[in-house]
């Protein structure tokens, strides 16, 4: 239910469950925390995108798993999967707070080594999230081809340059 492709160094992981608007259930949220730690040991990744199969992103934790869960009393599976989430969360984060890390104590700048979030509204033909590796240490890329924004301006803070 989660696919990967890597073309153009860009890694492109597709919650695929579209019947279902991507709701998370089973091993999904395992699949997408090795997806993304796959993709970050990948020195050729420069790009992730997340996006979702069909007219949604994901609507989150498909409730009718999460109801049996609760229904059959085991709390143990319920235990697992807000783990699992919480720990995609967690890889999420601790690939910027790396290239943060990095940038702050480095001489010169980090070459290929640093993760920035980016989030954008859903369109059909928009992805919904990226995470970004920048060669520049004083950059954050803002994507579509616009190049980079100085990692100390106020727009970047908004990332709205």
């Amino acid at each position: 239910m989660i696919s990967t492709k890597n073309a153009d160094r860009i890694a492109t992981i597709t919650l695929n469950r579209p019947d279902k608007l991507n709701a998370f259930s089973g091993t999904m949220r395992e699949d997408l925390l090795d997806a993304l730690r796959n993709a970050e040991r990948d020195a050729a990744c420069r790009v992730i995108v997340i996006t979702g199969a069909g007219r949604a992103f994901c609507a989150g934790g498909d409730v009718d798993s999460m109801s049996g869960l609760q229904r059959d009393g085991d709390l143990a599976a319920f235990r697992k999967l807000l783990d699992a989430g919480g720990n995609v969360v967690l890889q999420i984060a601790s690939m910027e707070e790396a290239g943060d890390r990095l940038r702050s104590t480095a001489s010169r700048p980090v070459p290929d080594a640093t993760w920035r979030l980016r989030a954008t509204t859903a369109s059909p033909r928009t992805p919904q999230s990226s995470a970004r590796r920048s060669s520049r240490s004083d950059c954050i890329p803002t994507g579509a081809g616009r190049g980079c924004c100085p990692a100390s301006s106020a727009a970047a803070a908004r990332r709205s340059c």
